[in-house]
């Protein structure tokens, strides 16, 4: 599954090489990238890339790159809300945070109800 911010990072710091066009499946042009990068042309072209990227609204970006498939959706740790694991994972973290007093009542209910949502 690609995903938008780790495009923009390789467009930014390696698409003067194509590097950004790999990561995206385009391989011949990421090919031509490398090929021609001696000449600089790549790297101006890449600048219009990353505009590109980083305007391109998530959708957009799942269809063309990704098959039409949605990306994953992160928890309140960062981690994929892919199945029911994880999120029963993430809500025993959660509790564990609450137990310790890390995080309030408050915050605790709000974050369980939004994983809730999300596997019910």
């Amino acid at each position: 599954m690609r995903q938008k911010k780790v495009a923009i990072l390789f467009c930014f710091l390696l698409g003067g090489g194509g590097g950004h066009k790999f990561y995206l499946g385009e391989y011949f042009l990421g090919l031509v990238y490398l090929i021609f990068c001696w000449t600089f042309i790549p790297a101006l072209i890449s600048i219009v890339d990353l505009v590109n990227l980083i305007l391109i609204s998530p959708e957009d970006f799942n269809s063309k790159y990704n098959e039409g498939k949605p990306a994953p959706g992160f928890d309140f740790f960062g981690e994929a809300q892919n199945d029911l694991a994880s999120s029963v994972q993430t809500l025993e973290a959660l509790a564990r945070l609450h137990e310790k007093q890390i995080i309030n009542a408050d915050e605790f209910e709000k974050q369980k109800t939004k994983i809730l949502k999300k596997i019910g």
